[in-house]
């Protein structure tokens, strides 16, 4: 009867041993999930953050994409008002020269009548 007394307490004395253990095991194992849990948020509010981010860099580059495209089309239509610019005046030139072509040969015509007239 005392062995099994001694047994008994024996067991008594490793079962809480055990649940002691257990406990802070469980506490231990708490403080862990609860780390993973704070990492876990960490992490969605750092996706979140990128998220944003790239959603504000997206925007940037459309707005710099829409201000480089109608910088171009200026540039082209500038250009290309300076060349039609620079045809027409080309144009103008060459029919002003023509027009003094043709008053000299008229202007010599004149002379030779006049001179003719004088004879």
């Amino acid at each position: 009867a005392g062995q099994a007394v001694e047994a008994a307490t024996y067991a008594v004395d490793n079962a809480s041993s055990a649940r002691s253990e257990l406990s802070g095991l469980e506490f231990r194992l708490a403080a862990f999930e609860a780390k993973i849990v704070g990492a876990i948020e960490t992490l969605q509010q750092q996706q979140a953050h990128m998220v944003a981010q790239q959603s504000r860099d997206s925007e940037h580059r459309s707005v710099i994409q829409a201000a480089v495209s109608e910088i171009c089309s200026d540039l082209i239509a500038e250009h290309k008002a300076r060349v039609e610019g620079q045809q027409g005046m080309t144009t103008y030139i060459q029919k002003y020269n023509q027009r003094m072509d043709e008053h000299e040969e008229d202007n010599m015509k004149l002379l030779e009548c006049f001179a003719q007239y004088q004879e």
